[in-house]
């Protein structure tokens, strides 16, 4: 089954929007979930696909319109929400509905900032590159960053060792460092999750 699900004010029950069988998957986005400590805004998990972004995107973008949260923060969340999905959408091994293992994404709104998290599988082999490259990024200086940014997208081509656009620019909008954790699942795939802070009204 394929389900949609809102729910349509902060504690309430789920609301199912429409029903559907694509493939035997079940996914779920889910808005205005109250949860410990924090509320839920946006939450998914499932396959993401263009048609899945897309959604969600319009989710978030409704979530932001009645936050108190500044334009321009409003337009960063989302570019940071779109490049996050996008790096799923290119690069989880297993995109798949699978269970525990299947990507997820979510946004909660805390006091002062809003926290976007996802989780999905890569393949064990590039976990060390990708938590080297992560670690280097968060070591740089905002100026730093800038002239990274510039000096990739001059150069219009990308090396193995070289983190690509799509990281500066989360690091560049957001303001804050990425923190992501690296589980690993078995001798195959490794389980990566990133937080990304982004405050409300900087």
């Amino acid at each position: 089954m394929f389900w949609y699900c809102l729910v349509t004010g902060r504690g309430q029950k789920y609301t199912f929007l429409s029903m559907g069988k694509t493939n035997n998957n079940r996914n779920s986005i889910v808005t205005g979930l109250t949860t410990l400590q924090t509320n839920a805004s946006v939450y998914y998990s499932g396959v993401i696909d263009a048609q899945v972004i897309s959604r969600l995107l319009n989710e978030i973008e409704s979530c932001l319109i009645s936050s108190c949260i500044k334009d321009r923060r409003k337009s960063e969340v989302i570019a940071i929400a779109t490049e996050l999905l996008q790096n799923i959408y290119h690069h989880c091994p297993l995109n798949a509905d699978a269970g525990k293992d299947s990507p997820m994404f979510l946004l909660e709104e805390k006091e002062d900032i809003y926290m976007l998290t996802t989780s999905n599988l890569i393949e064990k082999s590039n976990a060390p590159l990708l938590r080297k490259q992560i670690a280097e990024l968060n070591s740089y200086t905002a100026e730093e960053l800038t002239g990274r940014y510039r000096e990739v997208l001059n150069n219009g081509k990308l090396n193995n060792q070289c983190a690509g656009l799509g990281l500066i620019d989360i690091l560049r909008k957001s303001g804050n460092p990425i923190a992501a954790n690296f589980e690993t699942i078995d001798n195959k795939y490794t389980r990566l999750t990133v937080n990304v802070s982004i405050p409300l009204n900087k």
